[in-house]
């Protein structure tokens, strides 16, 4: 239980680094912030709508994160790109 929560905190941590680290860089201050707003606003959405531009948000922020060297948080953002993209096909399926 001990390394489960102390997991927790270093995904966290890396988090909270990724979040400064990304916020510092010129020109990208106004989108990361967006982005981090926009995954907050959302939440569980099932509007399309909002499941497209979710999961498009993750897939910068992913992109983000790999450039930064941030792997963790990197892989977060992927899994939610993955959960959004699963969102979508089975959206898509019901329309059809």
């Amino acid at each position: 239980m001990e390394n489960e929560s102390s997991c927790v905190s270093a995904l966290e941590y890396e988090m909270e680094c990724f979040a400064w680290w990304a916020l510092q860089l010129p020109g990208r201050v106004e989108q990361v912030t967006q982005d981090l707003l926009t995954l907050q606003r959302i939440g569980t959405s099932t509007l399309l709508a909002d499941v497209v531009v979710a999961r498009d948000t993750t897939a910068r922020l992913h992109g983000l994160a790999c450039e930064g060297g941030f792997a963790e948080v990197a892989r977060v953002f992927s899994s939610y790109y993955e959960v959004y993209c699963r969102a979508l096909l089975s959206m898509f399926r019901e329309v059809s």
